[in-house]
């Protein structure tokens, strides 16, 4: 059985890192404290679907290319 909320953390990681954002500007630009970001991408509790939103549109991605990076990421 996978692991989903760990294969979350880790897409979530990849594509902040990769649109250069700090875990600080990601939470200022999606109006999430910064010390649950930093809980929600450590894998201590899972983003409710409302910060889920609020992190795609931080990142400028759609929802369903989100779970395709998720994916790509699963099959390496």
């Amino acid at each position: 059985m996978k692991d989903y909320n760990l294969l979350f953390c880790k897409t979530l990681k990849y594509i902040r890192i990769n649109r250069g954002f700090t875990q600080e500007q990601l939470a200022a630009d999606a109006c999430i404290n910064e010390k649950h970001y930093g809980r929600i991408e450590r894998g201590e509790c899972s983003p409710s679907l409302e910060f889920f939103f609020l992190l795609c549109n931080a990142l400028d991605i759609r929802p369903d290319k989100f779970f395709e990076v998720m994916n790509s990421i699963n099959a390496k």
